[in-house]
């Protein structure tokens, strides 16, 4: 497909137009995956609702922010202080949702904590609760019972008010004294159920310490609420949207019912609705078999996803017509689905699977999801205590799921085990497979969603987040070391803190350098550790060989370093090979002043000789598009191909069988994955005569 034709308008029956995806920033997303905003008291539809005030930042999913919410209300676009990079093109939307990954990261409110009163049953109880950052959810934990905890997804809240105004309060005399310090939060069961088999409405009935922490949580709580009616209100109104399929498109429109059904016209079926409570996943982008083999419909992907529904995992693919529509309606479906916070849930309790390995041998462990949502661990029979490094996988190692009995390890038990309970974890930089079979089925549902979700998280972070600031690390601290009520914190909650706000650092050697780290101090890790600890695991030692010809050394440590407007100038021109026309004054000084974490927030009130970049604005700058090394215009078609074959270079691979060395190195169909993902198109098959008269494929004449 050439470029001109890439370009081109997806053409749908009765020949509507299409807004081009432009720069489009994604949606969010959030912890395990998903983005929960919240249900509100009712808006008028006629009201002046200033959407772009309430539509804050909620989880994010790495392809983008909430940021780009404020779309709703304003048609201009966005004024953020983006310039132009070394080709002098346009960023691609790809780049640019990075960016606002990173602007709602320094924008988003912190996580709220506390300690209140819960009332129930006429007695009160004291409890921790904890609003996250991205605030999918408030849970509440016992101080005696600190491995369980309670939570109500604050896209089921319905209301918050002020006052004792329940039966429960009144069936506590002794706290009507302290009624200027109460409130109650209405929202809508998950578990309790009426006789129509819709979710009762109950409350959390709730004391503060003192009349300002009541009101520091109720205008927390209410503003979420708020956020979350406006979109519902959006959608209700319907949006025309493309439902695609494998040889045909057909536009709809779509709404959202009263009682959250999704519902579509024209169709040819009376009642043609989907219910959400039958949603497992909202998936973004073309990632579905639908998707994948419709025509002329790649380069929408920007405003494409998907609705994975029903226990056979059907699909409803849709394609937004505008990126307005888009944003809201992936936002609010993904806050209304559930089936992927359950699913994960259920992960967290285990289940039992056979892992299987390459000599035939088998043996059934216990898997679980870790509480953090980052990692997946199992333990063997009989042990006590927490499991190994070898018996965990951190879920940003994964590099592909495949369900069904796929890799070698599994044909080497053709035939044993049911293929619609098989999946395999491929994981690593050795592309290691963990090959399982799940006991039971509504397991395998569940660890088959819940993964998906996950891994999809982490695998649309293409490029790692930009670095955070000392006041964000500060804030990290102090909310961790205030539920130790300590002035320091613990090696998992360091660990916790930094892999949340950045989990492209969750690896192995990033552990091993924090636990070294909390060993050198006696009772927890302090402040200054912690800083110290997060630019270890962030900013490569290759970094500061780069630097260190063109900086200013303070003392003789690296992280004193920093470059001036003219050093970086230098670098740029000796370097990066730009010319001086391109690199100039003004250019370096807008590099500083985005990249640097010091400066963050201080566009143009910040003197030239306090401009300076430091190692982790530097690596910032070096990870972003400024640093790439290929044309952003050039990561798509942009070649004429209309030539014949021969013509063009072809990305081929030699000996594409081979997983290892060629002397005595195996043979495995896992090399052709490999090579087809990392876009060789010309592939070498050795086959040779084998038993039965069957060719087999391996490196003939060696060991």
């Amino acid at each position: 497909q050439s470029q001109s034709q890439s370009q081109s308008f997806l053409q749908v029956p009765g020949g509507a137009s299409w807004e081009e995806p432009g720069q489009l920033h994604g949606s969010p997303r959030g912890d395990g995956g998903r983005s929960e905003l919240l249900l509100t008291p009712p808006v008028d539809d006629n009201s002046d609702y200033d959407l772009s005030s309430h539509l804050g930042f909620s989880r994010l999913k790495a392809a983008g922010s909430a940021a780009s919410l404020s779309a709703l209300t304003d048609d201009s676009p966005n004024n953020s202080s983006h310039f132009e990079s070394r080709w002098n093109t346009t960023r691609s939307s790809k780049d640019q949702s990075h960016e606002h990954v990173r602007a709602a990261m320094l924008g988003q409110p912190s996580a709220l904590t506390g300690v209140l009163h819960k009332v129930r049953d006429t007695r009160l109880y004291r409890r921790t609760f904890i609003l996250p950052a991205d605030e999918s959810c408030l849970r509440w934990m016992s101080h005696k019972k600190r491995d369980t905890e309670s939570k109500i997804l604050c896209s089921r809240i319905l209301e918050v008010r002020k006052g004792q105004t329940t039966e429960t309060f009144a069936k506590v005399p002794s706290v009507r004294s302290e009624a200027n310090m109460s409130f109650s939060i209405v929202y809508r069961s998950r578990s309790k159920l009426d006789e129509n088999g819709k979710p009762t409405i109950d409350t959390l009935d709730l004391i503060a310490d003192s009349e300002e922490e009541c009101e520091k949580w109720t205008t927390r709580l209410t503003a979420i609420v708020r956020r979350f009616q406006a979109i519902l209100a959006y959608m209700r109104k319907g949006a025309c949207m493309v439902k695609c399929r494998p040889k045909m498109q057909y536009e709809r429109t779509f709404f959202l019912t009263d009682d959250m059904h999704l519902r579509w016209e024209p169709c040819k079926k009376a009642d043609s609705r989907l219910n959400l409570s039958d949603v497992k996943l909202v998936k973004i982008g073309q990632q579905t078999a639908a998707f994948r083999r419709a025509k002329n419909v790649a380069h929408h992907e920007p405003l494409s996803f998907s609705l994975i529904y029903g226990d056979k995992f059907d699909t409803l693919d849709l394609i937004c017509k505008s990126q307005r529509d888009y944003e809201v309606w992936v936002t609010g479906l993904s806050a209304l689905v559930e089936g992927s916070i359950d699913s994960q849930d259920m992960m967290m309790k285990g289940a039992s699977m056979r892992k299987l390995y390459s000599n035939s041998k088998s043996v059934v462990r216990k898997y679980y999801l870790s509480k953090d949502r980052k990692a997946i661990y199992w333990h063997a029979p009989g042990q006590n205590g927490a499991p190994s490094s070898k018996q965990r996988i951190l879920l940003a190692s994964i590099k592909e799921l495949r369900f069904g009995q796929k890799t070698d390890v599994f044909r080497a038990h053709m035939g044993e085990y049911d293929e619609n309970l098989s999946f395999s974890i491929i994981h690593g930089n050795a592309y290691k497979t963990l090959d399982l079979v799940v006991q039971d089925v509504a397991d395998f549902k569940d660890w088959r969603i819940g993964l998906e979700d996950l891994v999809s998280f982490l695998s649309e972070q293409t490029r790692p987040l930009l670095n955070l600031t000392e006041q964000q690390l500060v804030t990290m601290f102090e909310e961790a070391a205030r539920i130790r009520k300590k002035p320091t914190i613990t090696f998992k909650q360091a660990c916790n803190k930094l892999f949340y706000a950045a989990p492209h650092l969750a690896t192995r050697a990033s552990i091993e350098c924090i636990r070294a780290m909390s060993k050198q101090t006696k009772g927890g890790m302090p402040l200054d550790v912690f800083i110290r600890c997060y630019h270890e695991i962030c900013i490569n030692s290759d970094f500061y060989k780069i630097m260190s010809p063109y900086a200013t050394a303070l003392t003789e440590d690296s992280q004193a370093a920093y470059m001036t407007v003219t050093q970086l100038r230098t670098f740029l021109v000796q370097e990066q090979r730009m010319s001086e026309d391109e690199a100039t004054v003004d250019y370096c000084r807008r590099i500083i002043l985005e990249f640097e974490p010091k400066l963050s927030g201080q566009q143009g009130t910040v003197a030239d000789d306090d401009l300076r970049l430091s190692p982790a604005g530097f690596s910032s700058f070096l990870c972003s598009q400024h640093g790439d090394a290929v044309n952003p215009l050039h990561e798509g078609i942009y070649q004429d191909m209309n030539q014949p074959l021969n013509h063009y270079f072809i990305s081929s691979s030699h000996n594409t069988f081979l997983v290892n060395d060629q002397l005595k190195g195996p043979s495995s169909v896992e090399a052709y994955i490999r090579a087809l993902q990392k876009g060789c198109r010309c592939l070498e098959i050795d086959c040779w005569d084998g038993p039965n008269g069957e060719p087999v494929v391996y490196h003939g004449h060696t060991l």
